[in-house]
């Protein structure tokens, strides 16, 4: 993985898995790559914002967890 922040604000990120399971396809090699790049800083940061528990979902965490 990389991750490298430009002065403009782009965030190039790069995500990089290889491998390969026997038991998957009898071993065939799978190699999976991803490149993403914009501002990807304000993107996760406006979503992080947007993000609630809705109450509903806290109190029945709440009741599970005074089980």
């Amino acid at each position: 993985m990389k991750i490298d922040e430009q002065d403009s604000g782009d965030i190039p990120f790069e995500f990089k898995l290889k491998g390969s399971n026997p038991t998957v396809y009898n071993g065939i090699p799978v190699e999976l790559n991803l490149t993403m790049s914009g501002p990807l800083r304000a993107i996760l940061q406006q979503g992080l914002k947007t993000y609630t528990r809705p109450d509903r979902l806290l109190e029945r965490m709440q009741y599970l967890a005074d089980q």
